[in-house]
């Protein structure tokens, strides 16, 4: 399957954004769909290429090539960070860099690095040597 473009999933994107954020605050719990949009996010962001889905090892590739696998987790203003866990990351995959994604509450367009009013982004990159 080729990559779907950011443009094409962008809307879907957004509906289910709107959708996961109602579904936490009615019932506190994540929707489930914290990593793609991280990966969307990440993507927009940085120019990254994702590759098709369930691709061993990696989620996009950077401007530059490199193989990167991007980690995202939701946090919710005012509850600590603790207890966050990031998912395991098997060293014998074939990437070459790891991205933490963090959302915010909302899960908003993460707009730049900066962060956006109402928002928050903050990534954090390991690279392999």
């Amino acid at each position: 399957m080729q990559p779907v473009s950011l443009a094409e999933i962008a809307p879907l994107l957004d509906a289910a954004r709107e959708a996961a954020t109602a579904y936490y605050r009615l019932t506190g719990k994540p929707l489930g769909i914290t990593g793609e949009i991280g990966e969307y996010e990440a993507a927009k962001l940085l120019g990254l290429t994702l590759v098709s889905a369930r691709t061993p090892g990696y989620d996009a590739i950077g401007v530059d090539g490199r193989r990167i696998q991007i980690k995202a987790r939701m946090f919710a203003p005012g509850k600590p960070l603790g207890g966050q866990r990031m998912g395991s990351i098997k060293q014998v995959s074939d990437f070459g860099t790891v991205m933490l994604v963090m959302l915010d509450f909302c899960l908003p367009a993460m707009g730049d690095l900066g962060g956006a009013a109402g928002s928050s982004a903050d990534g954090i990159v390991c690279t392999r040597q």
